[in-house]
């Protein structure tokens, strides 16, 4: 006990109510407010393990039942069976206005008046929240619950004042479901049934820590909280919410844990329209996946099995159907799945900044701590995914001494050129001399960016792979011959795909014959050029070059 610690009467009161009506308050159990952390539980003198701490008569607990009965006269009547939530929500209400006529006064009275919800939040409050999951999710659930508020009052009996049932107060009986909570099948021993949240007046009294050992106990008419292991004098007594990170926390009740093991970043994944083949395959294995990150967790696997069937070229779909997509295609599809992985939780952390707030209030303090984890556990994440890129072109090495992006993406690109090609590399190196010389006749430069601002890049990549493919001695003549099998009898080079490099064909070839007839020749058709662009669309990866920057690398990989 402290000196800012003083008896918490509303709740030292709502005990003896509980106990008077068939409850259990242990006599060492003593309940104090502090004006900085609110009130707790603590013990007055060491407690053995199993021993009883709270006890809540089910004649106490606010369940739909109840709430119906009180509304609407029985169960059978009332409109919400299958949303038994608005039910309680509007009994709340009904026992608040109720005041000392309430059953439930001594419960209504100990309850906050407010939260430190962020729906509570100010507007320069809600601003700290930029860039988060929760700032979108603030105003979802308030419209949720506004929509549920307007359902709600339109079927309440006229013997209720529906003037008084006021948003406010709805929205208060909704953050005191969120926030104090049991399911039913467990304080009903229903376990054969669908579970809703009930309320458990003075069992509800203990906060929150993560792992704490409890036991929950439903016997003898009571609801019964008993400690999972021994208690020192002086101790604060936890209940145990179950593993919930720090977003889900805050949004629900109000609070974030510092160290908290179950803190994780939510990831809402918006893919592009898929082929119908590839939507088979997620629906099969990755419908209504949560995807979450934690210091555990960096790389979810479903979340990379999720990236591994949108990033696949038909070819290495196939592989997919036949395998299941818990095998990695190839290795350009395991790069390409990684730097989009990579790209997107790169955005999201952009998303973030760490504040900086003198004498920051209890809500600020919280929106501190969580902004800080997730910023910590995007980092990790995507230093994660960048050492699997190095280990999918390096299988048999090791990131233990390789945990800094720069020097990840320095050892990739050192690699990555065993396995391929791009353009700097075809424009440059001086094995390629001959086809960059006749680049530069024809396009009027031979200089990467040159290339690439005058969108000229693709068309270079398709002239390169034909040259290597008609190449007596080229180094890729056997992957090479392998694309002339995949893609020449591509569906896709029908007549509507060729009509586009018959131009191409015209405008370009003819003049890089005269240029230079040992490389180019009759062999060079238009059906040549469309193969070789269906080899650049789907054989290559972006992959970022140790300053940032994306850098298209075609995939040589049989």
């Amino acid at each position: 006990m402290t000196s800012l610690d003083a008896p918490a009467d509303d709740i030292e009161a709502l005990a003896s109510w509980a106990v008077s009506e068939g409850g259990y308050r242990a006599p060492e159990v003593v309940f104090l407010k502090n004006s900085v952390s609110g009130t707790s539980a603590r013990s007055k003198v060491a407690i053995p393990q199993s021993s009883p701490l709270l006890a809540c008569p089910i004649s106490l607990v606010i369940d739909y039942d109840k709430a119906a009965s009180f509304l609407f006269g029985n169960s059978r009547a009332c409109p919400f069976s299958k949303s038994p939530t608005i039910a309680i929500r509007l009994f709340l209400v009904s026992q608040k206005l109720l005041k000392s006529e309430s059953k439930w006064a001594p419960y209504i009275k100990s309850l906050p008046e407010s939260f430190d919800t962020p729906l509570y939040y100010s507007q320069k409050e809600l601003q700290l929240l930029q860039g988060t999951n929760l700032i979108g999710d603030v105003e979802l659930r308030k419209q949720i619950w506004l929509k549920e508020w307007e359902l709600a009052i339109g079927e309440l009996p006229k013997r209720f004042n529906r003037d008084e049932f006021t948003p406010d107060l709805y929205l208060w009986a909704c953050t005191v479901l969120t926030s104090r909570s049991f399911p039913s099948n467990i304080i009903f021993n229903t376990a054969n049934k669908e579970s809703y949240p009930v309320l458990v007046p003075l069992v509800d009294s203990l906060n929150h820590y993560p792992s704490t050992p409890i036991i929950w106990t439903s016997a003898e008419g009571k609801f019964t909280l008993s400690t999972g292991a021994n208690v020192d004098k002086g101790q604060e007594l936890f209940n145990n919410y179950g593993p919930k990170g720090n977003e889900e926390l805050l949004m629900g009740y109000g609070f974030c844990l510092k160290d908290n093991p179950f803190d994780s970043v939510a990831l809402k994944i918006k893919l592009p329209p898929l082929s119908e083949n590839k939507k088979a395959l997620i629906n099969t294995e990755l419908e209504n996946s949560a995807f979450r990150i934690s210091p555990g967790d960096l790389l979810p696997d479903n979340l990379v099995r999720l990236f591994r069937v949108y990033v696949v070229n038909n070819f290495e779909l196939s592989k997919l159907l036949v395998n299941g997509i818990g095998v990695p295609a190839s290795i350009r599809s395991e790069l390409d799945l990684s730097q989009k992985l990579f790209s997107a939780l790169s955005i999201k952390l952009r998303g973030h900044k760490y504040l900086t707030i003198p004498n920051p209030t209890k809500r600020e303090q919280d929106v501190i701590l969580y902004v800080s984890h997730q910023i910590e556990i995007l980092q990790a994440s995507t230093t994660a995914i960048t050492q699997r890129i190095f280990l999918t072109l390096n299988p048999k090495s090791s990131t233990d001494k390789l945990d800094d992006i720069a020097q990840l993406r320095k050892a990739i690109n050192d690699n990555i050129r065993l396995f391929g090609f791009n353009l700097r590399n075809i424009l440059t190196e001086a094995i390629f001399e001959e086809f960059a010389s006749v680049i530069e006749q024809a396009f009027g430069s031979k200089d990467p960016i040159d290339i690439l601002d005058n969108s000229l890049d693709d068309q270079v990549m398709v002239l390169f792979i034909c040259y290597q493919y008609f190449k007596p001695e080229s180094p890729w003549k056997a992957w090479l011959e392998a694309m002339q099998t995949r893609y020449n009898n591509d569906l896709e080079l029908d007549s509507d795909f060729l009509e586009d490099f018959e131009g191409l064909h015209e405008s370009l070839v003819p003049g890089l014959i005269e240029l230079e007839p040992s490389i180019f020749n009759e062999q060079w058709t238009p059906r040549q050029l469309a193969w070789a662009a269906r080899v650049v669309d789907s054989e290559g990866v972006v992959v970022e070059a140790t300053d940032g920057t994306p850098v298209y690398w075609i995939i040589a990989e049989i």
